[in-house]
């Protein structure tokens, strides 16, 4: 529906492709962890026995909720019932609500347990998986604020 609303001008294909390149990195990503955390030799697409399972944000609540309400904005406003202005406007809140609630995602928080395998052994390593995650996040947003902090001290060392 979103691409067809962008096909005929009513929404901006580049938030429409923000959206959709959004949901494809986090099924990718989604995928790949479940893959690393599935025991071999079991399907890793199966509900009943994928040991992950993703827990959406409120963000990402409020988010496809916009991005609903936008859609609807979109095919009521040939008739009149909304103006363009108004539709653009939410536009650019769930292009800014869809790039906070993708990189909410980015830690690998969001994956829990889905409880379907009881076997201990998989339960850690899913939780040393998720916590690894954490790790590197975390120590990569720490190396990019020292390189920040450094790059700023040079730069008032040279004034």
């Amino acid at each position: 529906l979103a691409v067809s609303l962008a096909y005929e001008g009513l929404l901006p294909p580049g938030i429409v492709g923000l959206w959709l390149g959004r949901d494809l990195i986090l099924i990718g990503a989604t995928y790949y962890h479940a893959r690393i955390a599935t025991p071999k030799g079991a399907v890793v697409i199966d509900p009943s026995t994928t040991p992950l399972r993703v827990a959406p944000s409120y963000l990402s609540k409020v988010n496809t909720v916009l991005q609903f309400v936008t859609l609807a904005g979109g095919l009521v406003c040939p008739l009149g019932w909304v103006e363009y202005d108004v539709v653009l406007g939410l536009c650019w809140i769930t292009a800014g609500t869809t790039v906070v609630s993708g990189l909410n995602y980015s830690d690998g928080s969001s994956l829990v347990s889905s409880g379907n395998n009881t076997k201990s052994t998989l339960g850690q390593a899913v939780r040393e998986k998720s916590q690894m995650i954490r790790d590197h996040v975390t120590s990569k947003g720490r190396r990019m604020a020292n390189r920040i902090k450094k790059r700023d001290v040079d730069v008032v060392r040279k004034k």
